[in-house]
């Protein structure tokens, strides 16, 4: 009888039976928790990634047309590897914000072992768009400045610049590289303002920037600058014109976001012109006149540049409420 216990008692076939049951859990645990949580987080990145994407492209349609707005998201969505029926995006804050919702199932592997057979994949963003008070380096932004309350967007204006204003007001040639408010005159020049028209300018704008007004005509400029992006217009297509007003391509070359603001009474170079806001306009047409100038007695040449001033979203831009607006906004996520 004793024999018999002791020898029960060193049996230990069956505790290692356990064990091995025991380390077969952890195991699978332990890769349940690496590879079924690791794809699940990669999912919902590339999910949030998605939806980013996806409201930023769609908010550019805001305010005016939320039906593209949602329309516009979609298609982002999808391209980028959800299907129509994993995300939803519904307009809020009065229309000027899309928000995206993704709602999808990620299937386990090893977790399935303790009963987890799937996991939510469910980020959500959201984009708003605002007026813009500021617009960054890549935003072409041109020197020419449009004076305030001169215009409205949706009707097609006439700027006119040299022997007089325009139909609808004032619009000036602009030394973007100057600052007006420390009396720095260190830029300027023909070649640096056809450069900034023609591709646009490279430094950041804001409002509130006070710069100096360009003393020179720059009708030569001006016309080899906006006769570049006609033709830019034109060769993107092979047809003339390419884009109109009502129906152009996002990155058109006849599309220019001109600082809006006021401009000083200064004579000649100490001249200033106060940004408040940014306008996007349009150009259609553009003609060199010889016109007789009243304040100087002599027959000057000026450029008419004709076109419409457009709403435009851009999402390189910072959102300012206080600032004036203008047509042109700034796309952001704010979720």
């Amino acid at each position: 009888m004793g024999k018999t216990l002791k020898r029960f008692i060193r049996d230990d076939s069956g505790a290692i039976m356990v064990l091995v049951a025991i380390g077969l859990v952890v195991l699978i645990g332990s890769m349940a928790l690496v590879i079924d949580a690791g794809t699940v987080y990669a999912e919902r990145m590339k999910a949030s990634n998605a939806v980013d994407a996806a409201v930023l492209a769609g908010v550019r349609e805001l305010p005016g047309n939320p039906d593209a707005a949602r329309a516009v998201a979609q298609q982002y969505a999808q391209a980028n590897g959800l299907e129509s029926g994993q995300v939803s995006f519904k307009i809020e804050d009065g229309g000027k914000a899309i928000k995206g919702t993704v709602d999808k199932e990620q299937n386990m592997f090893f977790a399935r072992v303790f009963g987890i057979d799937s996991a939510e994949v469910k980020p959500s963003a959201k984009a708003k768009v605002g007026i813009a008070g500021s617009l960054s380096a890549d935003s072409g932004v041109v020197p020419i400045g449009v004076k305030e309350g001169t215009f409205t967007v949706g009707e097609e204006t006439t700027l006119k610049w040299k022997g007089g204003a325009g139909d609808k007001g004032w619009y000036g040639c602009l030394d973007l590289d100057t600052n007006a408010q420390t009396g720095d005159h260190s830029g300027g020049g023909a070649n640096t303002y056809k450069e900034y028209l023609m591709n646009g300018y490279d430094k950041k704008l804001s409002t509130k920037d006070v710069k100096f007004v360009e003393t020179g005509a720059m009708v030569g400029p001006t016309d080899t600058a906006i006769q570049d992006r006609v033709t830019r217009c034109h060769d993107d297509c092979g047809t003339t014109p390419c884009c109109t007003a009502d129906s152009f391509k996002p990155d058109c070359p006849r599309i220019i976001i001109t600082p809006v603001g006021e401009v000083s009474d200064d004579p000649g170079g100490n001249r200033t012109f106060k940004i408040t806001g940014f306008a996007a306009f349009f150009v259609e047409s553009y003609e060199e006149k010889k016109e007789y100038n009243l304040e100087t007695g002599k027959n000057e040449k000026s450029i008419h540049l004709t076109g419409t001033f457009i709403e435009r979203v851009e999402s390189s831009a910072d959102i300012d409420d206080d600032a004036e607006d203008y047509g042109v906004y700034a796309a952001q996520l704010v979720e």
